[in-house]
């Protein structure tokens, strides 16, 4: 039963986020990319702070407290800019390969071992991001550009995460997403719409990120952070198969098949953990120290799903 919780829970919070590029692209119809990602970011930075007073959070002052900060602000402006200037498709699976750069970049600064299956995800993942990049030019070729960094700065915090230990981080979120909103607003013409439309678009693509990281802190303490980060992915075909159906936004073939070898990459290399994951039989005495003994995956998975505009959550 357990299980079944945290697998529910999990896939509402993929399934909420979901429908987030294509509220962003209605939203921009009705005004320019700048305004729509200038409010995205201040009502996301308002959303975390709100989360961090109902936690009673603590604020850390900390080095990597600020480039964390400094990379959520950049995360959520990026992937914002990316649903604007490419494919839905292309924006979800470029940032979804976050986590296999997590798993490199903690080989090299943290000393994690670093598993054949990952070595191949990151081959075939190169191979999939230049057939994506070789299919696209113009404006598309810039929001992938968005999207495959951002997802390299979702892997560096993550890295970040676990090597400081921090819990507390709503605050940050919520500062470096006003941070960039201020940066925006300083150095690009922002307009104030008028369309109730507009306003919608992007309250609903905020819910959805506070439903996402709701759904997902509570999923952690059911399931493994391996199968949180696997249900998520459910996420990438869903949002794609929103904005075709409602904008008719199709990519081309080269990239679509490039995309699905990124999917299936992921999907194996998510999967493995989780089917060699032994069940251990724990005795009704002991429960509580079964669920203490998840606290620090738990606490990372957590985490990262503040970073995430909502595609995958792996510590």
């Amino acid at each position: 039963m357990r299980r079944l919780t945290g697998v529910g829970l999990a896939l509402a919070g993929a399934l909420a986020i979901s429908p987030d590029a294509l509220c962003l692209l209605l939203a921009s119809r009705h005004s320019t990319a700048a305004t729509v990602t200038f409010a995205r970011l201040v009502l996301c930075g308002a959303a975390y702070f709100a989360i961090g007073l109902g936690r009673r959070e603590r604020l850390p002052w900390t080095w990597e407290a600020a480039v964390l900060a400094v990379l959520v602000g950049y995360i959520t402006a990026a992937m914002t800019f990316a649903f604007l200037f490419t494919y839905t498709a292309t924006a979800v699976v470029l940032f979804a390969l976050g986590p296999v750069w997590a798993a490199l970049m903690s080989y090299f600064w943290l000393g994690d071992p670093l598993e054949r299956r990952t070595v191949c995800a990151i081959v075939l993942a190169i191979v999939g991001v230049g057939i994506i990049a070789g299919s696209v030019n113009g404006s598309d070729l810039v929001g992938s550009a968005l999207a495959f960094f951002a997802g390299i700065c979702y892997a560096a915090y993550l890295t970040i995460v676990r090597r400081a230990r921090l819990q507390d981080i709503a605050y940050l979120a919520g500062a470096g997403c006003l941070g960039a909103a201020s940066i925006l607003i300083a150095v690009v013409p922002v307009a104030v719409p008028t369309t109730p439309l507009f306003y919608g678009a992007v309250a609903g693509s905020v819910a959805g990120a506070c439903a996402f990281y709701v759904a997902q802190g509570r999923a952690v303490y059911y399931i493994t952070a391996a199968e949180t980060s696997l249900c998520t992915i459910i996420e990438v075909p869903f949002a794609a198969t929103w904005v075709y159906l409602a904008c008719n936004q199709t990519p081309p073939l080269a990239t679509l098949c490039a995309g699905a070898l990124i999917v299936l990459v992921l999907l194996v290399h998510e999967s493995i953990p989780v089917l060699c994951d032994t069940a251990i039989t724990v005795p009704v005495d002991d429960t509580k120290n079964a669920v203490d003994s998840k606290d620090s995956d738990a606490s990372d998975a957590v985490n990262s799903s503040f970073a995430s505009y909502g595609a995958t959550d792996q510590p």
